[in-house]
């Protein structure tokens, strides 16, 4: 019960953000070079694409072990590509350059897929999958997992909102591989 309310309150700070911080976070930060290398390279350590090759290559190395985290990937990858095809929101460089803030249905230009975040979806995603499986670990995990998610709002690639939705929807796929999960295993159908 505590773990639907939270996903609520989620989706709750995120809309408030949309009204109240977003373009105020994206007008506020202030850029400098190493800042925004060190954001470069720690992104792409959560770029989506790259995580489902490491799983593919994890599948292949350990076999079922690892079809959690691919199917965590694909799940939250195949939510948050389709809602972004979708909802067509401009990214924070978009609104700093052009002031485009909101969502355009059907606008298929370049840079409008901001919401909501794959990073973001991806890395909360697996960092329930890991904390689960490494309680020990929780905190070092969401860390490294937020840590990736504000690279983005640094890169100027999403707004607070996006990460917010994203992380949700990360959590809710993760969520739903373990609920599968736990059910094949009750029946038999899977080994631990």
């Amino acid at each position: 019960m505590l773990c639907s309310h939270a996903m609520l309150m989620l989706l709750i700070f995120a809309l408030f953000s949309y009204f109240f911080l977003d373009r105020f976070i994206a007008s506020s930060l202030i850029y400098n070079q190493q800042l925004l290398l060190a954001a470069k390279y720690l992104s792409k350590l959560g770029a989506p694409f790259f995580l489902l090759f490491c799983s593919f290559a994890s599948l292949i190395i350990w076999r079922m072990r690892a079809l959690r985290y691919l199917v965590t990937i694909l799940i939250s990858m195949f939510l948050a590509g389709n809602l972004k095809m979708l909802a067509r929101r401009p990214r924070p460089y978009l609104y700093l350059q052009e002031d485009l803030y909101g969502f355009f249905l059907g606008n298929v230009e370049k840079g409008f897929l901001s919401f909501p975040s794959s990073h973001a979806a991806v890395c909360v995603g697996l960092a329930l999958l890991f904390s689960e499986k490494f309680p020990r670990y929780k905190i070092a995990i969401y860390s490294a997992a937020t840590l990736i998610m504000l690279t983005r709002i640094i890169l100027k690639q999403h707004f607070l909102s996006d990460l917010l939705v994203g992380a949700w929807i990360g959590y809710v796929s993760a969520l739903f591989v373990l609920k599968i999960e736990k059910l094949l295993q009750d029946r038999s159908l899977i080994i631990k």
